[in-house]
Formats: C-alpha cells, sequence, structure tokens
C-alpha cells in the first residue's frame, strides 16, 4: 500500500510497502517529488509491478497458493477450530478447482 504525504520543505514524500519474495520480510520504497502527482503515479506504477510479480508470474494452483497463503500468514496463534475452518475451505478448493491455475480464475468463472 502506498503513502503520500507532503513534507515541511513543501515536496511530496511517496511510500510503498512490499514484502521481499526473497527473504520474505516487509520493506519500503521512498521518493520526494515535487508535486503530488507526480507522487501519486510513482507509487501507482510501483504498485502495479509489486501486483505482477505477485500473481502474474506465478505458475501456481488455486489449491496450492491457498494452502501457502494460510500456512505463512495465518497458522500461527489460532484455535484448532480455526485450523479446522482452513482446511475444510481448502478442501472445498481442491474439490471444486482441481489443479486450476490462480490466473486462470476470474469472477465469472466462480459464479
Amino acid at each position: 500500500m502506498a503513502s503520500i504525504t507532503k513534507k515541511d520543505n513543501g515536496k511530496w514524500l511517496a511510500r510503498v510497502s512490499f514484502k521481499d519474495v526473497n527473504t520474505g520480510k516487509f520493506k519500503t520504497k521512498s521518493g520526494s517529488f515535487k508535486t503530488k502527482m507526480q507522487a501519486n503515479e510513482w507509487a501507482r506504477k510501483l504498485e502495479l509491478e509489486k501486483d505482477k510479480t505477485d500473481l502474474a508470474k506465478k505458475d501456481i494452483s488455486f489449491y496450492d497458493y491457498y494452502v501457502n497463503w494460510y500456512e505463512t500468514f495465518r497458522i500461527t496463534n489460532v484455535s484448532i477450530g480455526t485450523m479446522n475452518r482452513y482446511e475444510n475451505v481448502a478442501s472445498m478448493i481442491k474439490n471444486y478447482f482441481k489443479d486450476e491455475r490462480l490466473i486462470d480464475i476470474n469472477k465469472r468463472r466462480i459464479l
């Protein structure tokens, strides 16, 4: 997500947060601009690049993506009931979507 603020010197600071694919750590990239429009365009461009890198380049099934997501971000400090819910959803995804790639799924496919 991008954050744009005006500095005391009249310039605009744009900061974009992202997760490093190699290390798994969160990092930020920032830039200083004369106008707010320049800052917005720069941040929007980085956000689009970040989105393309995360999903469009991965050849991963929806099921594998979901399992990887909950094991990475949701498995710590959850109750047994919550863990069972994640596993039930994973099972439903596996039954409905089989090995369909994540980038091939859209809203029409779901409905």
